[in-house]
C-alpha cells in the first residue's frame, strides 16, 4: 500500500494480514505451537495451507473409538480378575500410557485425531468396578465362611481357614473332600429328670450354660463343634484342613480323648453345683471313632453348615449310644468309648481297658471297643536329686 513492496511479489499469492505481537493478545493455544500458543493470523495461514495442500486432520471413525473403548473395558476387567490389585493397576497404567503414545504418533505422523479420553477412562472404570466387585464378593465369601466356622473353632483356626480359602471354596461353597478325622459324640444321661423339674426359660439357661462349657473345651482342644441336638454334641477333630501325616492324625485322636476327659472333669464340677441346687446329678456318654469321612457343606444356600458324613461318623454315634439305658454310669459320671484305630493313634498315655467286641446298630461285624478311664499317671524312678519322671 505504501509502495515499499513491488506488486509483482503478490502475484498468484494469497496474502493474510494480521498482528503477531503477543501484546495485542491475539494468540491462542494449538497442538502445533512450539511455545504453547500461536497468533491468530498464523492459525488462519495453517488452515489455508491445509486446504490448499489437501492434507487435513482426519478424525478416526466413531465406530473405531467405540470398539477401542469396549476392548479397553474388557481388558481392564480381565487383567484385574487375574492379577493382584497393584499389579493390575501397573499393567493398566502402562496400557493407558501406551495408548496415549499411539494417539500422539497417529496425530503427528498420520494426521489422525483419536479420542484420547474414552479409552483411559474405560481402563479406570473397568479396574475400579472390578476391584469393588471383588471386594464385595470376598466379603460375602468371608462372611459365609466365618458363619460356618467362627462360632465352632478357635479364632486362630477361623483366620487360617480364611487365609487359605482357595483350598476350600468352589462356586461359593466349600469343596467336599475325603479326610481322616476323629469324631466325638456326647450325650447326657438323666437330663430328662432335670427337664421335668424346670420351667422352659430355666431349662434353656441350664442347657445353654452346659453347652457353652463343653463347646469351649472342644475349641480349646483344637476341635470343631459340628452340631448341637438336644443335650447332645457332635465335634470333629481334624477339620477343615486335611491331615497329611500320621503325627497329625495321632494328635487329633489324642485331642479328642483329652477333650472327653476334660469334659468329665467339668461335669463332676457341675454335678456338685447342681446337687447344691437340689437337682439330680447327670452322667455323660462319649463315643469317639477315627477314620475316613467326607467333609463339606450340607444344606441350602440360605442355611448351610460344614459337617462330616460317613461310616466313621455313624460308628462314633453308635459308641456313644451303646446301651444308653444301662446303669453303667453309677460309678462314674462319664463313659468314654473309643474304637480300635483311635486306640492305636493315642498311644500309651491313657488308662484303657477292653470294653469288648460289640455288635453296633447298622454293623454286620463286631467292633472292638475300648473304654478310656483317664490319663496314665507319670511314673517316678529313683530318689532325691536323681528322680526321673517317665
Amino acid at each position: 500500500m505504501n509502495g515499499e513492496v513491488a506488486p509483482e511479489a503478490f502475484t498468484g499469492k494469497i496474502v493474510l494480514v494480521g498482528a503477531t505481537s503477543a501484546i495485542l493478545q491475539d494468540v491462542h493455544p494449538t497442538p502445533f505451537a512450539t511455545q504453547g500458543s500461536m497468533p491468530g493470523i498464523e492459525i488462519h495461514a495453517n488452515v489455508l495451507e491445509t486446504l490448499l495442500q489437501g492434507i487435513p486432520l482426519v478424525p478416526v471413525p466413531g465406530s473405531l473409538n467405540v470398539l477401542l473403548t469396549l476392548l479397553a473395558g474388557i481388558l481392564a476387567v480381565w487383567l484385574t480378575n487375574r492379577l493382584r490389585p497393584l499389579a493390575a493397576m501397573g499393567a493398566l497404567g502402562g496400557l493407558a500410557l501406551g495408548f496415549g503414545l499411539l494417539a500422539f504418533l497417529a496425530f503427528v505422523k498420520g494426521r489422525l485425531v483419536m479420542d484420547v479420553v474414552a479409552v483411559p477412562l474405560a481402563l479406570v472404570v473397568g479396574y475400579g468396578a472390578t476391584v469393588v466387585e471383588k471386594f464385595i464378593h470376598e466379603q460375602r465369601q468371608k462372611a459365609a465362611l466365618m458363619q460356618l466356622f467362627s462360632k465352632h473353632v478357635s479364632p486362630e483356626v477361623a483366620d487360617a481357614i480364611w487365609q487359605q480359602r482357595d483350598q476350600f471354596m468352589a462356586g461359593g461353597r466349600l469343596r467336599s473332600q475325603k479326610m481322616i478325622v476323629t469324631v466325638l459324640f456326647t450325650d447326657l444321661k438323666g437330663f430328662t429328670s432335670i427337664s421335668e423339674r424346670m420351667d422352659t426359660p430355666a431349662l434353656m439357661d441350664f442347657i445353654n450354660a452346659y453347652m457353652e462349657v463343653m463347646a469351649n473345651l472342644v475349641m480349646k482342644h483344637r476341635g470343631a463343634v459340628d452340631d448341637f441336638f438336644g443335650d447332645a454334641i457332635k465335634a470333629n477333630f481334624g477339620v477343615p484342613f486335611p491331615r497329611t501325616t500320621e503325627a497329625e492324625i495321632q494328635q487329633d485322636a489324642a485331642n479328642a480323648v483329652d477333650c472327653a476327659l476334660d469334659m468329665e472333669s467339668e461335669l463332676k464340677r457341675m454335678n456338685i453345683s447342681w446337687k447344691e441346687q437340689g437337682l439330680p446329678m447327670l452322667g455323660m456318654r462319649v463315643g469317639i471313632f477315627t477314620g475316613e469321612v467326607t467333609a463339606g457343606c450340607l444344606g441350602s444356600a440360605q442355611r448351610m453348615k460344614f459337617t462330616t458324613i460317613g461310616d466313621t461318623v455313624n460308628t462314633a454315634a453308635r459308641l456313644e449310644s451303646f446301651e444308653k439305658d444301662s446303669e453303667e454310669l453309677a460309678d462314674s459320671p462319664c463313659r468314654v468309648l473309643i474304637g480300635e484305630l483311635t486306640l492305636r493313634y493315642i498311644g500309651e498315655g491313657y488308662q484303657v481297658h477292653r470294653f469288648g467286641d460289640l455288635t453296633l446298630k447298622g454293623k454286620e461285624k463286631k467292633v472292638p471297643v475300648y473304654r478310656v478311664l483317664g490319663r496314665q499317671a507319670p511314673v517316678t524312678v529313683g530318689s532325691g536329686s536323681e528322680q526321673a519322671i517317665l
